[in-house]
C-alpha cells in the first residue's frame, strides 16, 4: 500500500545555503515527545562519498540505526531525491521501498523547501502499518523541515 507525505516550509537562507543542509547537516534541536515511543529520532545526513551525484550514497543516520540511500536526482540548488537502498532499523519487514523528494524554490525572502517522502508498505496487515507510518513520517518530516530552518537560518 503507497504511503505519500508531503511537507513544506518557508527558510530565510539562500537556496544554495539550504542545498548543502540536504546532505550534510547535524540535526540540532531535541525532539518531541513523540519520537520516544518507537519513532526513529532524525540526528543527521551525510554524503558517503565526497561528492554528490546521481547514483552516489546518502547516509541518514538516527539514534536508532541508519538508512542507506542511493541519490536518484542531484541538480543543485533545486532538487535531490534518494531510495533507500538499505538500513538497520528493520524496515525490510514492514516497507518494500522508501523514497524522497526535496525541492527548493526561491522565495522573496529566501526559499520555500518541500519533500516528498513515498513508502511502500508491504506484508500482513499492509494498511494499518501505512496509516502508521503516515502519522510516523509527518511526525518526522516536521522535525527534519523545523531543524533545516534552524540550520539555514542560523548566522
Amino acid at each position: 500500500m503507497k504511503v505519500i507525505v508531503e511537507s513544506a516550509i518557508d527558510v530565510r537562507a539562500s537556496p544554495e545555503k539550504v542545498w548543502g543542509l540536504l546532505y550534510n547537516a547535524k540535526l540540532p534541536l531535541s525532539a518531541p515527545c513523540c519520537f520516544k515511543i518507537g519513532v526513529p529520532t532524525p540526528d543527521r545526513c551525510t554524503l558517503v562519498s565526497e561528492r554528490g551525484a546521481v547514483g552516489a550514497q546518502r547516509r541518514c543516520q538516527t539514534k536508532e540505526g541508519e538508512i542507506n540511500q542511493r541519490i536518484t536526482e542531484w541538480d543543485p540548488p533545486r532538487r535531490l531525491s534518494f531510495v533507500m537502498e538499505s538500513n538497520t532499523l528493520g524496515l525490510e519487514k514492514h516497507i518494500s521501498a522508501m523514497s524522497d523528494t526535496f525541492t527548493i524554490q526561491p522565495a522573496d525572502a529566501g526559499c520555500r523547501l518541500t519533500r516528498r517522502t513515498t513508502i511502500e508498505t508491504k506484508g500482513f496487515l499492509a494498511f494499518p502499518k501505512s496509516l502508521l507510518f503516515r502519522v510516523s513520517m509527518g511526525h518526522i518530516h516536521r522535525f527534519v523541515m523545523r531543524n533545516f530552518k534552524a540550520l539555514g537560518e542560523a548566522s
